[in-house]
């Protein structure tokens, strides 16, 4: 984790978030060397937000293997990665 100098946070800052999270699976495979995590989101968009942004999501020192949506592999074209943050792209259906 990155040494951040702390900052004012205001409540005005706060924004409805796009999407809510209504259910986590997370599965632990631990190894010697090595953990393997398989995370199972089930979102939905938030009525209450009037955005149709992206999803954006944090962590670091992970390799992704893939993204489904509703059972469908999402192409690399509709998702960034980077040090600390996947952006996904959502499908307006979604």
């Amino acid at each position: 984790m990155k040494d951040a100098q702390p900052k004012a946070i205001y409540l005005t800052d706060y924004l409805v978030p796009d999407f809510l999270i209504e259910k986590t699976d997370l599965i632990f495979a631990i190894e010697e060397n090595i953990t393997t995590v398989t995370s199972t989101l089930e979102l939905k968009r938030n009525p209450a937000s009037n955005t149709k942004n992206s999803l954006v999501l944090m962590g670091q020192e992970l390799d992704l293997i893939s993204i489904h949506i509703d059972g469908q592999l999402i192409d690399e074209n509709n998702y960034t990665q980077t040090d600390e943050t996947l952006t996904i792209t959502v499908p307006d259906q979604c």
